[in-house]
């Protein structure tokens, strides 16, 4: 999960000249460490957008282990 997280983290940038503002979506195939989403959520709105809204319609099965709290995870916020 570090490792996929220090991925994402340098994988994703903005194309040159594009100012994001209002709302998005961000469509993702599967949740396994949430990396993919956190990067590119913090990257729009560090970047000006108003809100992200991640989408998945998947996501890998729950291994037992201690429970993150939400605000470990900065993408998700309840409406």
């Amino acid at each position: 999960a570090a490792e996929r997280k220090r991925n994402a983290e340098s994988a994703y940038r903005l194309k040159k000249g594009c100012t994001p503002t209002g709302k998005y979506f961000i469509i993702d195939d599967i949740i396994t460490t949430g990396a993919t989403l956190n990067a590119a959520t913090l990257i729009l709105k560090e970047n000006g957008a108003e809100a992200v809204y991640p989408v998945c319609i998947a996501r890998t099965k729950k291994k037992k282990r201690k429970v993150r709290r939400m605000a470990q995870r900065p993408w998700f916020r309840s409406i």
